[in-house]
């Protein structure tokens, strides 16, 4: 840039010091859409704009002669109010600008964004000044529309931020919005971007601190999200979800215990709603659920109401949602440590972390097991990893909720209970309420069922033909003693993972077909849990994939699978020999791994 566009572009600046009103924006927005064009080194023809550029020379040496210590800033105002001609400046400029951004309007942004950058460094150098914060919120109304075009730089983040922070009633929201939605939007690494973390957090708390900022504050996310059933921007829910738990936990921290409510929380609450607010979004729930399965929350916030309140609901939305991955967040992540941290442990009604009531916290955590139970979480091995939280079971199944109640009966089933005492603790819990005496009524008739079945007698080998279903091994097992039964032929019929729960009643098998049936990965997890003497598996032609295929490394005695034409990958396939000293012969014939 010239040393001529240099005297234009500090005439403006310190014009913007000397005088007030809305002649300021007109002032500010023509300086820079001059520069903008100046700087393209294509600007127009010189007989077109030289009576502007006069004119603006001649305005830089009139504010020159105005003092700057002896006269008051009423006189300087006044005195330059007089001079007119701003207004006819700025439109001049504006023509200019649209002419250029025409034709070559992503070079013209570039250039425009770069000066509005240059600008607010130049007035942060003067920000304690007791007219900063009416100077700068001036200067951002009137770059709104370059802002918008282009992320904000790290130094301009921050001092909008400040903005924000120190005028938090009076800042130019409307002006500010495009920037921040950016910064959430378009930023791929927000951990090293500490002042557009700022500035959006800065934001949401200006937005929070008006009149109606619980509906402005709703309406924020309800725009970045945008109005498709997906958000356009993968980057935007974990960048929000982050600024939340940022914000959170900076005040929370240090918070005494046990808490105690005060004033100072209102300025945070906001950002428990951000949370609340993201879950009523189908693709956000699954990302916020994962952002929280280590739950990254201190025991401070956690421990105060209102903020339990708020993450109650999102529990409840994570609980009921029908996908895996959403409910699967509640339960404990797959960590190098034994007890990782989990929803079900924070909300345990015996030893809560969640300063909810007790019946709140018995039907949340109910409802968490529940949508566990009901998908992938019907397991021996779930059940025992939580083995240690009975208590919070027992508590749950004497308000006779129904997921407690049939873990209950579940870990009497499957025998996942050890001791004498602890089972007539389970069963008299289960007797306590009118449900769970009618489970227990079916439990035990399920168990004097499964006692006639393993009990000796009947064919060592059977095959069922083409066209059986689930219901056709159910009745199988329901019609007399299969305590023999050592190998079992399911191929080519229309079973599926559904009949897994029948298939587990034969302890004794050894031999086990499933080729060419629907017979999926969560099938395949139950028979590895509760058929340990099983040596030969086939699986050839099933949807089974590396989920259901690494559950097989439970089982030691295995030494013939075959896994042609599934779903299995290398990396999977070399855990799965490792695990398994005893296999002898694989089949893994157009797979991946072949």
């Amino acid at each position: 840039m010239s040393a001529f566009h240099l005297k234009i572009f500090y005439f403006f600046v310190s014009a913007l010091r000397l005088i007030r009103a809305s002649v300021i924006v007109q002032l500010y927005a023509g300086g820079i859409l001059y520069l903008a064009l100046g700087s393209c080194q294509e600007v127009l023809p010189s007989d077109s704009n030289a009576s502007w550029i006069s004119s603006i020379a001649e305005k830089h040496d009139t504010l020159q002669e105005f003092p700057d210590k002896d006269c008051k800033k009423g006189s300087r105002f006044e005195g330059i109010k007089e001079y007119g001609g701003f207004r006819d400046d700025y439109a001049f400029a504006r023509r200019k600008c649209d002419s250029r951004a025409s034709t070559d309007p992503d070079r013209f942004t570039i250039r425009a964004c770069t000066y509005v950058t240059s600008t607010c460094r130049q007035f942060g150098k003067n920000k304690e000044s007791e007219d900063w914060e009416e100077w700068a919120e001036m200067v951002t109304s009137a770059a709104a529309p370059l802002l918008a075009e282009r992320c904000a730089a790290g130094d301009l983040c921050a001092l909008l931020a400040r903005l924000c922070r120190r005028r938090p009633r009076a800042a130019p929201l409307p002006a500010l919005a495009p920037p921040v939605r950016r910064v959430l939007t378009r930023n791929v690494d927000f951990a090293r971007a500490p002042n557009g973390r700022r500035l959006v957090r800065d934001y949401i708390s200006a937005l929070s601190a008006h009149n109606s900022g619980s509906s402005l504050v709703r309406r924020f996310v309800e725009v970045t999200h945008g109005n498709r059933a997906t958000c356009p921007y993968p980057r935007a829910a974990p960048n929000l979800a982050a600024v939340a738990l940022a914000a959170l936990d900076d005040h929370y921290r240090d918070s005494a215990t046990p808490h105690v409510c005060d004033e100072s929380e209102e300025e945070v609450l906001c950002f428990a709603d951000i949370l609340e607010h993201m879950c009523e979004y189908e693709d956000w729930l699954v990302v916020v659920g994962a952002v929280l399965q280590p739950v990254p929350l201190c025991a401070g916030a956690m421990s105060c109401p209102r903020v339990a309140k708020r993450l109650g609901k999102l529990l409840n939305a994570l609980a009921h949602d029908p996908r895996c991955a959403a409910h699967a967040c509640v339960a404990p992540a797959r960590a190098a440590r034994l007890c990782p941290p989990s929803w079900l442990r924070a909300a345990a009604p015996s030893d809560p972390l969640l300063a909810l009531p007790n019946e709140e916290l018995c039907q949340i955590w109910g409802d968490m097991l529940g949508g566990l139970l009901n998908c992938c979480c019907k397991r021996k091995s779930f059940l025992q990893s939580m083995s240690k939280q009975l208590p919070d079971f027992v508590l749950v199944a004497l308000t006779a909720h129904p997921a407690a109640i049939e873990a209950l009966c579940l870990f009497l089933e499957w025998e996942v209970t050890t001791g004498e005492q602890t089972q007539l603790e389970v069963i008299a819990t289960l007797q306590g309420t009118e449900l769970g005496q009618k489970y227990y009524k079916d439990l035990c008739e399920r168990q004097q069922n499964l006692q006639r079945l393993q009990s000796e007698g009947g064919p060592r080998r059977l095959a069922l033909p083409v066209r059986a279903t689930d219901a056709d091994v159910a009745e199988l097992l329901d019609a007399g003693a299969l305590g023999n039964l050592e190998c079992l032929s399911l191929a080519f019929t229309s079973v599926t993972s559904a009949c897994a729960h029948h298939l587990i009643k034969l302890p004794s098998l050894r031999y086990l077909n499933l080729w060419a049936t629907k017979f999926g990965d969560s099938g395949v997890q139950l028979i590895a849990e509760h058929l340990p003497k099983l040596q030969v598996l086939n699986l050839c032609e099933t949807p089974v994939s590396d989920k259901g295929i690494e559950a097989l490394s439970g089982l030691s005695n295995l030494r013939r699978l075959n896994l042609n034409s599934t779903k299995l990958s290398a990396e999977a396939f070399e855990v799965l020999r490792q695990r398994l000293p005893h296999l002898q012969e694989y089949d893994i014939r157009y797979t991946e791994a072949w």
